[in-house]
């Protein structure tokens, strides 16, 4: 962990501070039927307060393709976790006997529509509560906590849930939700015995299973630079390590987290412009006290720019990806390795013997914020992904409430 943030931000306040952008808002409801109307007053609000002389970088093509990095980023992780799903508990030769020497490639093959799995569900609750939680002038915390225990109520417990006839979060409704993806057992475990999650205070557990990085994509979206005003970094850091620690105890899952949320802001808002390499970006991420977990990472970038090793020689040699600093390693690996390539990254990603649908849904959400949603729509037949409509629309109205 970064010794500055753990030391000055380990409770509950942590969330406020860093969500300060999450604010009251009476004017707005969390269930906008038309997001998309919403985009283009926000579009025009902006071009009004700004004059440009290019086409190219007016405000409402700005708009546009930062909408397109929130939609890539969370239809990317989506991808990539369908796609690894089917083979997250195979062996590398049973993959090979069952899909072909180079494993699964297409959605058409995990399924039709292809499944989503736990990691996408819990995604797009995170996502949920971060709206509510501006829509509403609720607390972050405890709007994320609520989601969760939502999201158990999906997975066939509703025990935990405040009131199951009308649930806050309005994927809640979605009956396509409601269904038993491989759920973590760490997940499961604490939202169901912990009162109101875990702390970095008071750890609920000593896990850093990868159930926290594969959800934490939605927190590196969560503020603008403008907004930010130079603490942004910081900020999506928190706000995502003290995500993690609702359910998992250990610093290295928080870690994880926050620097996935770092590497996602740092590239839609911070430097969108892609002038620079996305190992560059990576770099930038940890900090003082992420020195075990940045040594992994730096490891990864430097394995994937070797060429005499092989994707899965590269995966190898960071780990299975169950843990959550492995599955930020390998997903960083095959990202940096082919980051102008979606398609390579995530077949990468997901053909191995580890934790499949996690790595590929982590890296699936890196290129995805990278390349933006055309590149994923062109990888692959989106046409064919379980809830593709809601993930759209969770993103809308995530870049809406930003």
């Amino acid at each position: 962990m970064n010794e500055n943030l753990h030391s000055n931000h380990i409770n509950g306040e942590l969330f406020q501070k860093a969500a300060g952008k999450f604010s009251p808002d009476s004017t707005t409801s969390v269930e906008d039927a038309n997001p998309s109307g919403k985009l283009a007053r926000k579009a025009d609000q902006t071009a009004s307060a700004m004059n440009t002389e290019s086409a190219a970088g007016t405000p409402n093509s700005q708009q546009e393709n930062t909408l397109s990095r929130y939609r890539g980023c969370l239809l990317g992780g989506a991808v990539g976790d369908a796609l690894g799903y089917p083979v997250e508990f195979m062996k590398e030769d049973a993959i090979w006997a069952r899909y072909g020497s180079k494993g699964i490639r297409t959605l058409s093959q995990a399924g039709v529509p292809a499944p989503i799995s736990d990691d996408t569900q819990m995604t797009l609750f995170a996502a949920n509560a971060l709206i509510y939680s501006k829509k509403q002038g609720k607390s972050l915390s405890e709007s994320l906590w609520l989601a969760y225990r939502e999201w158990l109520g999906t997975q066939g417990d509703k025990s935990r849930m405040d009131d199951p006839a009308h649930p806050k979060m309005w994927i809640y409704g979605d009956k396509r939700l409601h269904a038993r993806r491989a759920p973590g057992n760490t997940c499961l475990h604490a939202i169901r015995t912990s009162p109101e999650g875990g702390t970095m205070h008071q750890p609920v557990n000593n896990s850093k299973g990868c159930g926290t990085v594969m959800r934490a994509a939605p927190f590196g979206l969560a503020i603008s630079a403008a907004a930010a005003q130079g603490n942004g970094s910081a900020n999506v850091y928190n706000m995502a390590a003290c995500d993690a620690a609702l359910t998992h105890g250990h610093e290295m899952a928080w870690a994880s987290s926050g620097i996935l949320a770092q590497i996602l802001f740092e590239i839609v808002q911070q430097h969108p412009q892609r002038d620079y390499a996305l190992q560059d970006a990576i770099a930038k991420t940890g900090g003082p006290g992420d020195k075990k977990i940045r040594n992994l990472l730096d490891r990864a970038v430097s394995l994937a720019l070797t060429p005499s090793v092989s994707d899965l020689e590269g995966i190898h040699r960071l780990g299975e990806g169950w843990v959550a600093e492995e599955a930020l390693a390998i997903a960083i690996f095959c990202a940096v390795r082919y980051q102008n390539d979606f398609s390579a990254a995530i077949r990468a990603a997901v053909n191995h013997k580890g934790d499949s649908d996690s790595t590929g849904a982590v890296c699936g959400n890196i290129l995805g914020a990278w390349l933006g949603k055309e590149a994923v729509e062109e990888a692959f037949d989106l046409r064919n992904l379980e809830l593709r409509d809601v993930i759209e629309k969770i993103a809308d109205q995530l870049f809406d409430t930003v």
